[in-house]
């Protein structure tokens, strides 16, 4: 399935498809954005682990205890994960949203393979 990026500028989405750059933005700045609490997913990066007959702590001392209703939290350094925003829907209202300017990505697995090599080299 296809996926498609929105641009406001033009130098943008032709840097995309004339050298295949592109502009990644860490966690940290969605959250930024997403501060006014009207849109995203306050817990982006975060994971709760609740299991349904409690959270099972096994002690240094070797005892056992369940927690009725524990949970356990873990959260990503937001600085270390880095967040590419596309859709897969081509539609004039997310045009009018996110940019005029749009490039489709035919084969989004073959983007992901590309920053992957990208990332292994040495």
């Amino acid at each position: 399935m296809a996926i498609y990026k929105y641009f406001t500028e033009e130098a943008h989405a032709l840097a995309l498809i004339n050298k295949g750059e592109l502009m990644m933005q860490p966690l940290s700045h969605f959250r930024g954005r997403e501060a006014d609490g009207v849109r995203g997913d306050p817990r982006d990066g975060i994971l709760t682990y609740a299991p349904q007959d409690g959270l099972v702590m096994n002690m240094a001392d070797g005892r056992v205890i369940t927690l009725e209703g524990g949970s356990f939290n873990s959260s990503v350094n937001q600085n270390d994960i880095f967040v590419y925003c596309a859709s897969n829907q081509l539609a004039a209202e997310l045009a009018e949203k996110f940019g005029a300017f749009c490039v489709e990505i035919p084969d989004p697995d073959i983007l992901v393979r590309r920053l992957k090599l990208r990332a292994d080299r040495t």
